[in-house]
């Protein structure tokens, strides 16, 4: 609601924080959610290392959205070293 502006003024430092809660309870959505604002640096510091940290959390989960992103953070070597035969260990875990 925060991130978007739904009902509240927009405001990304707020939205970080909600996101980061719901991540740290296990929510595989507010992880991925969390890992696009530490991967854009919206409401928070750019941080590529923590963006695929929370995007592994999510995929382990098996959060389709987590595992697009982390498979596309691999791809391009973003906060990672490249690495494409991990894009496929990803899929073989689900």
């Amino acid at each position: 609601m925060y991130d978007k502006g739904q009902g509240f003024a927009k405001d990304k430092t707020q939205a970080f924080q909600w996101y980061q809660k719901a991540a740290d309870q296990g929510n595989a959505l507010g992880q991925v959610k969390l890992g696009r604002m530490y991967r854009m640096g919206a409401g928070v510091d750019k941080d590529l290392t923590l963006a695929f940290l929370w995007y592994q959390k999510a995929s382990k989960q098996g959060s389709a959205r987590g595992q697009t992103a982390l498979g596309r953070m691999n791809k391009l070597g973003n906060g990672v070293a490249k690495d494409l035969t991990d894009i496929s260990e990803v899929s073989k875990d689900n």
